[in-house]
Formats: structure tokens, sequence, C-alpha cells
């Protein structure tokens, strides 16, 4: 619960989520898969406003690594948090989050929406925009099965509504294809 409150707290603390882990694991509770998820997404910042400084990808790296040495498995969870770690990094790099998922995928685990709109996410936010990439792996999730929410489509019509690279064609286009797909479509696409 100690390790739930510092990632959930506002903004999150990962430093200390990490300090209980640590304080657990010398005590001789075993941690486990939920245990570091949720150290994990301390360091991920999944919220956008309060991440600033928070997003730390090399620390949720180091734990997936160490999650790995003790033979802890990873569920999905464990590589969107991480993915969503590389997405507020204060630099993006979205090649992390495709390797994340090519991990995922090699260790027998599924991306979900959650994880796949983590890498939109990254894509838009990367210097310069790879709304392309976006857009293409919007496309891809559906051929696999996975398919795109309200959030996945705003982050890509967002990123093709961005001063000096608006496309109003490919928004309406967008916002056609969540129609066909049968995806809410929010205010936020009036």
């Amino acid at each position: 619960c100690l390790i739930s409150a510092y990632s959930n707290a506002e903004p999150p603390r990962g430093d200390l989520a990490e300090q209980v882990l640590s304080r657990m694991e010398k005590a001789g509770v075993e941690a486990n898969t939920i245990t570091y998820n949720k150290v994990i997404k301390a360091y991920a910042c999944s919220k956008a406003s309060l991440c600033n400084k928070s997003a730390s990808p090399a620390d949720a790296e180091r734990l997936v690594q160490q999650m790995k040495d003790r033979n802890i498995p990873r569920s999905s969870i464990t590589y969107t948090s991480l993915i969503t770690a590389y997405a507020n990094a204060a630099v993006v790099e979205p090649e992390k989050g495709e390797a994340a998922i090519q991990s995922m995928i090699a260790e027998g685990l599924q991306p979900s929406t959650i994880t796949y709109t983590s890498l939109l996410k990254a894509y838009v936010q990367a210097q310069p925009p790879r709304t392309m990439d976006a857009l293409k792996l919007l496309n891809q999730m559906k051929g696999q099965n996975v398919l795109p929410n309200t959030i996945s489509y705003n982050i890509v019509i967002g990123s093709f509504a961005a001063p000096n690279e608006a496309d109003p064609a490919m928004c309406e286009q967008l916002v056609s294809q969540m129609e066909v797909d049968g995806v809410e479509i929010g205010r936020a696409h009036v």
C-alpha cells in the first residue's frame, strides 16, 4: 500500500516507492510482478501535467531488467508503464518504445490498446513529431485485433492538428474512420 501511495502521489515519487521495495526485500518479503509494476508506474509518471522531470525511463528500464534477473514475470502493465516512461521523458525516443513492444511479444505477451496508445504518444511527442509513424501504428493496431479507442485516435488527430503541421483533411479522415470503427466521438473532435 505504501508503494501505491508513492506511485499515485502528485507528483509520483518513484524514488520513495523504490526505497520501500528495497526495504521489503531486505526484510525478506518477496516482491512480485504487481509490486514492481507499481514502482515502474511511479517512474513512468502517466499524468502528463505532473511529469516535468518525474518520468525516468532509465529507472524504469533498470527495474524491468531487475525483474528479468530475478525471474519475476513481466506483464503487459510492466511494458506499458515502461513505454509511458519513454513517452513522458524530457527527450522522447520512440525507438525504445518499439523495442519494448518487441520484447513483450518475444515473451509471449500481447500488447493492449493502452500499450499501443503509449507508443502513439511517444511518436507525437518526439522532436520532431513522428505523425506518419503514429498513423501507421494506429492502422497496424486494427490488423493485430487491437482496437484503437478514443484516446488513441485523439493522440493521432491532435498530431495532425498541431500548429505548423495542420492537416484538416487528415483530421476529417480520422474522425470518419472513428465512426466506421464504432469508436465514440467526443467533443474534442468537434
